[in-house]
């Protein structure tokens, strides 16, 4: 791809004390692609995310979104930026209902504030009516339109990965992170999933995506980059981190009789 990277990373760091969970790692995203983020348990994955949507500060290293360093940056003003995320444990209120949630994820675009509301204000209302239609789209995309007035403790471990999808999508952020959504799902499940996330990418959507399902990641992803120990061991198309050794000792496994088994 030709067009300039939407993230840029360089030589990002994480200390905690004395062991270095993120040690130098630089990668590019580039707008309209899913990039996946993959390694062993420990690797640094969710650690690298961290960074990248603020949670975490790094020790040392450089963020640029779009034109603009952010490293300096908190969660909420990424947020503002256009930085969305997902989480391992889904993070939903769950004793508001499903659009509820949604709408929640769009507070970033609402214009009417406190004063406005209180006093009924005309544009309250057309912002209320655009806000529950927003959130009823997008719960209608990721198939959950007929849970709409469902609580969101009410769903199963699945919905509740999509919701929270739909959520971090109603802040429409030019770049969706998504730590490990697969987590705890059935075969249909991840399947469901693996189609849905294609569907927002083809949306215009960018998508960082950190995963242990070998399948869906090889499958949907349009570069890859590996992590062990910390640091970047390989980066490139599915095939070309497929067929990496030290990928395959690292994160894919070798068979006992010493060939390689890449789709492990």
């Amino acid at each position: 791809m030709s067009e300039a990277p939407l993230l840029q990373v360089r030589e990002l760091t994480r200390d905690f004390g004395g062991l270095r969970a993120v040690d130098h790692v630089s990668f590019d995203v580039r707008p309209g692609e899913i990039r996946a983020i993959i390694g062993p348990n420990g690797a640094g994955k969710t650690t690298l995310i961290r960074m990248v949507n603020g949670l975490l500060p790094p020790t040392s290293g450089q963020i640029v979104f779009g034109h603009k360093e952010i490293v300096r940056l908190g969660p909420a003003a990424r947020c503002r930026e256009g930085i969305a995320s997902t989480y391992q444990v889904p993070q939903l209120f769950a004793a508001m209902t499903c659009e509820e949630n949604v709408i929640v994820g769009a507070h970033r675009h609402f214009r009417s504030g406190l004063v406005s509301a209180c006093l009924f204000l005309p544009g309250v209302s057309r912002e209320e009516a655009r806000r529950l239609e927003k959130a009823r789209a997008v719960l209608d995309f990721l198939g959950l339109g007929d849970k709409a007035l469902d609580l969101a403790s009410n769903l199963t471990a699945g919905q509740q990965r999509l919701l929270e999808m739909g959520r971090a999508m109603a802040s429409e952020p030019r770049l969706l992170l998504l730590d490990e959504p697969a987590a705890g799902l059935n075969s249909a499940e991840r399947e469901w999933l693996a189609q849905t996330i294609l569907r927002i990418r083809d949306r215009g959507m960018t998508i960082g995506l950190i995963e242990h399902d070998m399948g869906n990641v090889m499958r949907i992803a349009d570069s890859v980059l590996v992590l062990d120990f910390g640091q970047a061991i390989a980066d490139g198309t599915p095939s070309q981190v497929q067929q990496d050794q030290r990928v395959i000792e690292a994160y894919l496994g070798v068979e006992t009789n010493g060939a390689s088994s890449p789709g492990r």
